[in-house]
């Protein structure tokens, strides 16, 4: 069991989380995190507050980038979680979703594994392309 955040460049990571209500509508375990023009001082205020709050847990924190200022921030006060914790970078709906249906029955490194076998990436034409394949086999 863990609890998840998100941190982002703007409304991003909350634009995120109201997505992911739409489908799971009593979700309590995801924070957001939102990199505004108030600075980044206020940024780290806010990461530090969090990771307070949440410091007992397992913890699985998302990013919108690698070594962006919300990946810079959460890495260096990562070491206030005194539970599991792990970073990834690049979210995205699927993934977070992914993440949110697993958190009470995976550990983060699991979710973690579970996120990085998962097929994310999909094209139109590769899908109409399985589409004609499994149409032939029929």
């Amino acid at each position: 069991m863990y609890k998840i955040g998100v941190a982002s460049h703007g409304k991003f990571s909350e634009g995120c989380l109201d997505t992911i209500r739409f489908f799971i509508k009593d979700i309590e375990n995801i924070s957001t995190l939102v990199l505004d023009n108030d600075g980044i001082e206020k940024f780290e205020k806010s990461v530090k507050a969090l990771f307070n709050e949440i410091k007992d847990f397992n913890v699985l924190i998302f990013v919108d980038l690698f070594h962006g200022t919300p990946f810079n921030v959460c890495s260096e006060n990562i070491g206030l979680i005194k539970g599991e914790a792990e970073i990834v970078s690049g979210v995205n709906i699927p993934m977070l979703f992914e993440a949110a249906l697993n958190s009470k029955s995976m550990s983060v490194s699991e979710a973690v594994q579970n996120i990085k076998n998962t097929q994310y990436i999909n094209t139109l034409s590769e899908e109409l392309a399985n589409l004609t394949i499994n149409e032939d086999d029929e």
